[in-house]
């Protein structure tokens, strides 16, 4: 696509909403967690509808890349341009620490109750120590 339609922006911008420095798109979002932005009659990934808007063509051979691992997430500082190879190694590294970025290597992770859904052990810790701390205050 050489040439953005003139509303598309404005549409674009319409779609989301800032939260944590993240732009959360706001439009529709297909099953794979990814939203979804139709521009000049194609449909669109929505952060590579960002990326054309906002940085120009995607280069031949390219994935966009999430920096901060929010695929809801269109900030266009938040994308990169980065091979196949390169975007699956960071999604890889990722996956090493938990989201308040706990190493699970030194602290581990155990599974909850679907074999989906893993939890970091050090988290778990803090929050039963908070909630200890909480029930502590209210019996006195």
């Amino acid at each position: 696509m050489n040439q953005v339609p003139r509303n598309s922006l404005h549409n674009f911008n319409s779609k989301w909403v800032e939260v944590n420095l993240c732009w959360e798109w706001t439009g529709a979002v297909g099953s794979d967690g990814y939203g979804a932005f139709r521009m000049g009659g194609k449909l669109y990934k929505a952060h590579r509808a960002s990326h054309i808007l906002f940085k120009g063509e995607i280069p031949a051979g390219l994935q966009v890349d999430h920096l901060c691992m929010n695929r809801l997430c269109v900030n266009p500082e938040h994308l990169e341009a980065v091979t196949p190879s390169e975007n699956i190694r960071r999604a890889a590294a990722a996956k090493l620490r938990c989201p308040r970025g706990h190493d699970y290597k030194i602290y581990g992770k155990i599974w909850g109750k679907s074999s989906k859904a893993k939890y970091c052990i050090q988290c778990n810790r803090e929050k039963t120590r908070a909630r200890r701390a909480l029930n502590k205050t209210k019996n006195k």
